[in-house]
C-alpha cells in the first residue's frame, strides 16, 4: 500500500537502500510486478570506506596515504561483494574531488589534493567495484563523485560556488574523473550540488554532454546529488518549480534525479 501510494503508475527507477534485506526483496518484488516492462529498481548505497553494515575500511584519505592502488582495488572489491550480497547494485563512490581547501569539511572522503594520485586510486577503486563484469553476484556499479570541482568551494563551505575557469578544471579537477571513466569504464557519475561561473552542474551541457559523453565517451548514467535538483529553484534560483528543475536537469543529461 505504501509503495502504491509513493510510486503508483509512474514507478521508480532507483531506491536509496532500505534495511533489512527482506524489506529490499519485498520492494523489488513489488516493483517488478507493477511496471509495464518488469524492470527491477536499482538499489544504491554509500560505499566510501565500507558498505553500511559491512566491514569498515580506512577512510579514503587514509587509504591514499599508502600510495598503493592495488589495495584500493581490493578494498573496493570487498565493499562491492558485501553490498551485492544484500541486494545493492550500485555504490556512491569513489570521491574524486581534490581537497584543495583544508577548510572543506569533506576532506576525509577523498584521496587528497594531487590529481595523479587521486586518478590512480580512483581508477583502481572503480575497477575493484565493477570487476570484469557487472553480471555477477559480487560486483556493483561504481559512481565517481562529485562531478566536478566540488572540493574547492568558496570559503571551504560545502555546496558553495566554485570559481575557476576551463583551463584549471581540465588541468586539475577533471583528470581523476577522466581516468575513472575512460580507463575504468565507470558506469555512473554524480553531478554535484554547486555551480561554476554561475551555472549549476545539474544544468551544465558543457560538462554533462560535450565533455562527459562526447569527449570521454561516457556510456553510463548521471545521477544528481541528493538535493541538487531542489537547489536549482531554492538556492540557485534558476528554476521556477520542482518540475521545471527536473526538466532543466534532464535536458543536459541527468538521467536519475535524486531529490
Amino acid at each position: 500500500g505504501v509503495a502504491q501510494q509513493l510510486w503508483g503508475d509512474p514507478g521508480v527507477g532507483f531506491i536509496h537502500y532500505p534495511k533489512p534485506t527482506e524489506q529490499a526483496n519485498a520492494i523489488q518484488k513489488w516493483v517488478i510486478a507493477h511496471n509495464r516492462l518488469g524492470i527491477p529498481a536499482l538499489f544504491i548505497e554509500e560505499g566510501l570506506h565500507g558498505f553500511n553494515t559491512g566491514t569498515v575500511f580506512p577512510a579514503p584519505i587514509g587509504l591514499a596515504a599508502i600510495w598503493d592502488p592495488e589495495v584500493a582495488l581490493q578494498t573496493a572489491a570487498a565493499i562491492a561483494a558485501e553490498a551485492r550480497s544484500t541486494g545493492v547494485d550500485m555504490i556512491l563512490a569513489p570521491v574524486l574531488d581534490l581537497a584543495r581547501d583544508p577548510r572543506w569539511g569533506r576532506v576525509e572522503e577523498d584521496f587528497g589534493e594531487d590529481p595523479y594520485l587521486t586518478g590512480q586510486m580512483g581508477l583502481a577503486y572503480v575497477r575493484g567495484a565493477q570487476g570484469e563484469s557487472l553480471a555477477s553476484d559480487h560486483t556493483v556499479v561504481a559512481e565517481p563523485k562529485h562531478f566536478a570541482g566540488h572540493g574547492s568551494p568558496e570559503g571551504g563551505t560545502n555546496t558553495s560556488p566554485v570559481h575557476m575557469g576551463e583551463r584549471e578544471l581540465r588541468t586539475l579537477m577533471l583528470p581523476p574523473f577522466a581516468e575513472a571513466i575512460r580507463e575504468g569504464h565507470a558506469m555512473a557519475v554524480m553531478a554535484a550540488y554547486h555551480e561554476i561561473d554561475g551555472i549549476p552542474i545539474t544544468d551544465d551541457p558543457f560538462l554533462l554532454k560535450t565533455l562527459l559523453r562526447q569527449e570521454w565517451g561516457f556510456q553510463g548514467f548521471v545521477l544528481s546529488d541528493l538535493g541538487a535538483i531542489e537547489r536549482m529553484y531554492s538556492t540557485h534560483q534558476e528554476a521556477a518549480s520542482p518540475q521545471d528543475a527536473a526538466c532543466m536537469a534532464i535536458r543536459p543529461g541527468v538521467k536519475k534525479l535524486f531529490y
